[in-house]
């Protein structure tokens, strides 16, 4: 398939042999990840490679032009195996009640804490950034995790303050949008209702989604802080659940 694609660009299959080679070695790095993040991090690099033989100008000139742009290729073999995140621009798609990525809802806390470096952006690491807690990336896209009796039980992303990251669910954009269109959005999509103890934020109980801010300025989008959401929430079966219903769900259980 990858010889077709390169040969399918115009590049000589010797070429397209070579560089179907080295991508197929640099893919065994995603391995452990979701299929979805294979076609994401490396067609697009394909498709840069291909543009550059095509020019004449060569793989050391290929510039960032797609959302994500996988540099191991060109790098020397001492970076080759860090992780692929890299300089990567990524949809984060929320797949309730199950995860976000590589942050799996019920997965072991370290395994949890592997996921969650694997998510950082090594070109520009945070000072702010807790190992077992949270990571910022460089589009200031925050992603935090929450663990309890050594299992991860949810997962936080806070509003990025550039596009270059986007957290998306069923394709709405949950950051970008003001909030009022987030909801309406989800709304046709699952139901979403305001949450109970703040009226500023909404959950969407079938789903265990839940989206905040810290106020509600709805009709002022110079007020960012209100007018979008802050952060969005996914967690485990339960984790709203007040002390009584706690206790229902323990018994229904048992």
């Amino acid at each position: 398939m990858l010889l077709d694609l390169l040969t399918g660009a115009g590049v000589s299959s010797d070429d397209a042999r070579g560089v179907a080679v080295d991508v197929i070695r640099r893919a065994r790095m995603l391995a452990a990840l979701p299929i979805d993040y294979f076609d994401v991090l490396v067609t697009p690099f394909i498709e840069e490679v291909a543009l550059s033989m095509r020019t004449g100008s060569g793989p050391t000139s290929v510039e960032p032009s797609h959302s994500v742009t996988c540099r191991a290729w060109m790098a020397p073999s001492s970076l080759a195996d860090r992780p692929v995140w890299d300089h990567a621009r990524m949809d984060f798609d929320l797949a309730p009640p199950n995860g976000v990525g590589p942050l799996r809802i019920g997965m072991t806390r370290h395994a949890a804490n592997t996921a969650l470096d694997s998510l950082r952006d090594l070109s520009a690491i945070s000072e702010s950034d807790r190992s077992g807690q949270h990571v910022f990336r460089l589009s200031g896209l925050m992603i935090s995790i929450h663990c309890a009796r050594d299992m991860l039980e949810a997962i936080e992303l806070g509003r990025p303050s550039s596009q270059k990251d986007r957290v998306l669910f069923q394709g709405v954009d949950v950051f970008a949008p003001s909030a009022r269109e987030v909801v309406r959005r989800v709304g046709e999509l699952t139901s979403i209702e305001e949450d109970p103890d703040d009226d500023a934020s909404f959950i969407a109980p079938d789903l265990l989604l839940s989206f905040w801010r810290p106020f509600a300025a709805d009709d002022e989008p110079e007020e960012e802080q209100g007018y979008y959401f802050s952060s969005v929430l996914l967690a485990r079966p339960g984790y709203y659940d007040t002390p009584v219903q706690a206790a229902e769900r323990l018994q229904q259980s048992s």
